[in-house]
């Protein structure tokens, strides 16, 4: 993954891990980490390249990651037809979203951080 500045179109950083492949990506409200998803979840420093956290259940694969309005989240949407809120430092489980039938291919937060919005494969949302 690479870092760019967008006025300048420069690379600011590349960020690696031993992901096979990177899905998605999305940088936290305050710019200082980014979340990429593929066959997990990684949390990086956008300062360092330093990875600080890793989630990899097993089992599943990542469409989409988006930080929580106040950083303090993440959500992730999968081909298990779930989607997951993780705390961003690590602690305690996810909460499972459940309920689509099919893969979810998109999850985001309302502005206000109370809410998520699902869609999967199917033109549905919840």
């Amino acid at each position: 993954m690479k870092l760019w500045d967008v006025a300048t179109a420069r690379e600011i950083l590349a960020v690696g891990g031993d992901q096979d492949w990177v899905m998605c990506v999305g940088i936290s409200p305050d710019g200082s980490r980014l979340a990429s998803g593929g066959s997990g979840i990684q949390i990086w420093d956008t300062v360092t390249a330093k990875q600080h956290l890793a989630f990899r259940p097993p089992g599943w694969l990542l469409d989409s990651v988006a930080w929580s309005p106040d950083g303090k989240r993440v959500v992730t949407a999968s081909v298990d037809t779930t989607a997951r809120v993780w705390n961003a430092d690590g602690s305690g489980q996810p909460v499972v979203l459940r309920g689509h039938e099919q893969e979810v291919m998109f999850a985001a937060w309302s502005p206000a951080g109370r809410r998520i919005i699902t869609t999967p494969d199917d033109g549905t949302a919840r």
